[in-house]
């Protein structure tokens, strides 16, 4: 039995089945918004020319997250996320990151206009804080161009989506 599922689950994945259908994809979203694959999928892919996600060499995320010392914007490198039980995002993993003070409890307007470095190696960024978030592809344009691959001509900067949390 366990060899039936893992037999279709390569077969599911090597033939990109779960991207062209809905019905084969995995349950939990996340996995192609993280890793790209959304933009291979029918709904995107008419919009977006992506037809590779193995071509997106990073992910950057900002991130507006709701603090006590206001609402805060954090800018990095996606480095990997972990599913909560439910298949829900538990939590995000970016480095190289920067924040930026949007707004403070006293006043509602912008607190700082400069991004600064967030010290350490890996910043985590839990889901229930987030209120909003912002995914950029950033393209390997060799591996694209070689495979001939349109969407090459994205000059290093991938599409954007953004996910806004609904209460």
């Amino acid at each position: 039995m366990a060899t039936t599922g893992w037999s279709t689950r390569k077969i599911v994945r090597h033939f990109k089945l779960d991207r062209r259908f809905r019905w084969f994809r995995y349950d939990n979203e996340w996995h192609y918004l993280l890793t790209g694959e959304i933009l291979e999928t029918s709904d995107i892919s008419a919009i977006i020319r992506l037809h590779e996600a193995k071509h997106i060499d990073f992910v950057v995320v900002d991130a507006l997250i709701k603090l006590e010392t206001g609402d805060m914007l954090y800018s990095g490198i996606l480095a990997g996320y972990e599913l909560a039980v439910d298949g829900g995002l538990r939590t995000l993993y970016i480095h190289s990151a920067q924040r930026k003070q949007l707004t403070t409890p006293q006043d509602e307007k912008a607190a700082s206009d400069n991004y600064y470095p967030v010290e350490g190696d890996l910043l985590t960024l839990p889901y229930e804080q987030l209120l909003n978030l912002n995914l950029s592809y950033y393209l390997d344009e060799k591996d694209a161009a070689s495979e001939g691959d349109d969407s090459a001509s994205i000059t290093g900067e991938g599409p954007q989506i953004s996910v806004s949390k609904s209460e």
